[in-house]
């Protein structure tokens, strides 16, 4: 199952992937909010059985899955809440997924990541002035939460974890017509400790958490990687856990 599956092209795309002689054992469920994508999915896709649900409030499925899928989904949920309120929230609605599990079901994650060590400072030398311009326009407008910055000397300045983490997965938009709304949206809710606390929390047991950087190319385009006294941060993390 597909939580927030859209059209249903990442399951469409998991049964191309299986073996031929694989593919009549296996069932796909994809769950959404919009039934306009998932109405084209169905024309487009037949093997998948969509339901419209609204992950934030009561999920109306009883059946039990082997797999279950969250990809970038959970950061989505309660946009009009406090913070701190959208974490409680969104803890709440993986648990109730979870209970969606069979006996010894997993469930895949991806979503962003919030660093473990967020409010460590660190300094770095962003390209051109060009990158560094765009690096105080993230700091001056981004309203989803407060962002650091210090300037230094000319394109080198100082910050901290969380605010580089931001950058690293919002400095695409910001000459987007979108950008402004893009600004109001946080993608690093939780740290890897945070996941697997609400993981443990939910019954199940972490198999694996993978975090994965930025494409060191795309980093390179707006930072001097050499400037870095650490890695950069994960812009977002993979996580396996299976149902105990």
């Amino acid at each position: 199952m597909d939580v927030g599956c859209f059209s249903g092209a990442m399951l469409n795309r998991i049964n191309q992937e299986l073996p031929s002689n694989f593919r009549d054992r296996v069932s796909y469920v994809g769950i959404d909010s919009d039934q306009d994508a998932m109405q084209h999915g169905s024309n487009k896709y037949g093997l998948i059985t969509f339901v419209q649900t609204n992950l934030e409030k009561k999920i109306n499925l009883v059946k039990q899955y082997d797999v279950i899928i969250l990809c970038n989904v959970l950061h989505e949920l309660f946009p009009n809440e406090e913070i701190e309120i959208r974490r409680e929230r969104i803890k709440s609605v993986f648990q109730g997924v979870s209970k969606l599990l069979n006996g010894e079901g997993e469930i895949i994650l991806l979503d962003g990541i919030r660093p473990n060590d967020a409010d460590k400072e660190i300094e770095i030398e962003l390209v051109n002035e060009t990158w560094r311009k765009k690096f105080e326009k993230l700091v001056k407008e981004y309203t989803a939460v407060s962002l650091t910055l210090k300037n230094i000397s000319k394109n080198k300045i100082k910050t901290n974890k969380f605010t580089l983490s931001v950058f690293l997965t919002k400095a695409r938009y910001l000459d987007k017509e979108y950008w402004t709304s893009e600004a109001e949206q946080l993608y690093q809710y939780f740290s890897a400790k945070d996941f697997e606390g609400m993981i443990n929390k939910s019954g199940l047991h972490v198999e694996e958490v993978t975090p994965q950087a930025l494409e060191i190319e795309k980093a390179t385009e707006m930072i001097i990687i050499s400037s870095l006294s650490e890695e950069l941060p994960a812009k977002n993390v993979l996580i396996v856990a299976k149902n105990c």
